[in-house]
């Protein structure tokens, strides 16, 4: 079952769907741009021509990055069913001291959210009743984002998981050959969008970029300091415990 991404808030379900996938083609151009700018570079292509991507690419990243932040905008003024009520409700409970699964405390937090925010009848339809599908680590570790209201709690979660992503680009450009200060940076960003879940994260606050921010420091660390790596890999579990699929196979393979 697909659930809307934060777009659908503001222009609809067809458009919804429009801009998203107008979204991903544009990340997906970036990326070939940014090939054509190395190979480019390399192969001796037109002066004028490789001139001209730069530009390119700056713009292209700025429309990016303002519709990432309109994405967000639209989740924190429309609230979509999936997925930040559940893990909202999950450390709503955590902080008042409540069970993290017995659906009646999920429902109570449920009612008293529902007289400040209105979410749609799909979010209890589907399953009947609110449920946590996280992990006790996960709900424990955004427990303090229970202490808060949702909308406020929701731009706390959207900054602290922006901090994550622009961490993330940050380790990746520092990961590969750079093509200077800028276009290095707009390179890992288009890279960081690479990852398949990267658009829904923006668009339904999904706890996803802690995830990808352990993970690539875990690649740029394992092989000069594996232990520190390792310690990186284990911090990406809070966040999404399949990660632990990603340890259990590297201590499989490791040649210790």
């Amino acid at each position: 079952m697909g659930f809307p991404l934060g777009s659908h808030a503001l222009l609809g379900p067809q458009m919804g769907d429009l801009f998203r996938n107008a979204f991903a083609a544009a990340a997906l151009l970036l990326s070939a741009l940014v090939l054509v700018l190395r190979v480019g570079r390399m192969r001796g292509l037109p002066a004028s021509f490789v001139g001209l991507l730069p530009r390119v690419l700056r713009l292209g990243a700025f429309v990016l990055a303002v519709s990432i932040l309109a994405m967000q905008a639209a989740n924190i003024a429309k609230p979509k069913p999936w997925d930040y009520p559940p893990l909202y409700l999950a450390a709503k409970a955590a902080a008042e001291g409540r069970s993290l699964y017995a659906p009646q405390s999920l429902l109570d937090s449920h009612s008293a959210l529902a007289r400040e925010v209105e979410f749609p009848a799909v979010y209890l339809n589907t399953v009947g009743t609110p449920f946590n599908p996280y992990l006790p680590v996960t709900s424990l570790f955004t427990a303090p984002l229970g202490l808060l209201g949702y909308r406020l709690s929701l731009v706390v979660h959207y900054a602290i998981q922006s901090l994550f992503f622009v961490g993330a680009v940050l380790t990746l450009r520092s990961m590969t050959v750079r093509l200077g200060t800028a276009l290095g940076l707009i390179e890992a960003f288009v890279l960081a969008l690479a990852f398949a879940p990267v658009l829904s994260a923006f668009g339904l606050a999904q706890n996803v970029f802690g995830a990808l921010f352990f993970v690539v420091l875990w690649l740029s660390l394992a092989d000069r300091k594996p232990i520190t790596g390792g310690v990186a890999l284990g911090a990406a579990f809070p966040f999404k415990h399949l990660v632990l699929i990603v340890g259990v196979f590297t201590a499989f393979v490791v040649n210790w």
